[in-house]
C-alpha cells in the first residue's frame, strides 16, 4: 500500500479491533512489564513490536528531520494502547472517530507548514 494516509488507517482499524477486544490487559500486562524478572519477559517485548510497527508507518510521508522526528512520535502516540484507550474508554469516542480524529493528527504534522509547527 504505497499511500501512506491509507495505510495508516488501515493499520489503526486493525489496531484498534485488537484493542478492544484486548486492550485493558495490553496495559495492565505493559503497565507491570518491568517488574518481572528478564528470562520472564516476552521477547520481542510489545513495546518492540509496536516500534516496528512505527518505522513502517513512518515511510512514504516524504518527510525529513525535524517534521520527520515529529511525525514519528505522533505515529508511535496514534498506535499507543493508552490513547486508544484514552479516547474509547474513557471519552466515549468510537474505534471509526478515534481513528479519524488521530489520521488527521498524522497527517496533520506531516503536512503543516514550519511556522505552526513550533511554538
Amino acid at each position: 500500500m504505497r499511500d501512506p494516509t491509507e495505510r495508516l488507517g488501515v493499520a489503526l482499524r486493525a489496531l484498534y479491533a485488537f484493542y478492544r477486544v484486548a486492550g485493558r490487559g495490553l496495559i495492565v500486562i505493559m503497565r507491570d512489564a518491568p517488574l518481572l524478572r528478564p528470562e520472564l519477559r516476552p521477547q520481542p517485548s510489545r513495546a518492540d513490536l509496536l516500534g516496528a510497527m512505527t518505522h513502517v508507518l513512518l515511510e512514504g510521508w516524504g518527510v525529513r528531520g525535524r517534521r520527520r522526528e515529529v511525525l514519528r512520535a505522533v505515529i508511535a502516540h496514534a498506535t499507543s494502547v493508552n490513547s486508544w484507550h484514552s479516547l474509547v474508554e474513557q471519552q466515549g469516542l468510537t474505534n471509526k472517530e478515534a481513528v479519524g480524529v488521530l489520521t488527521t493528527m498524522v497527517v496533520d504534522a506531516a503536512t503543516l507548514p514550519p511556522e505552526l509547527r513550533r511554538p
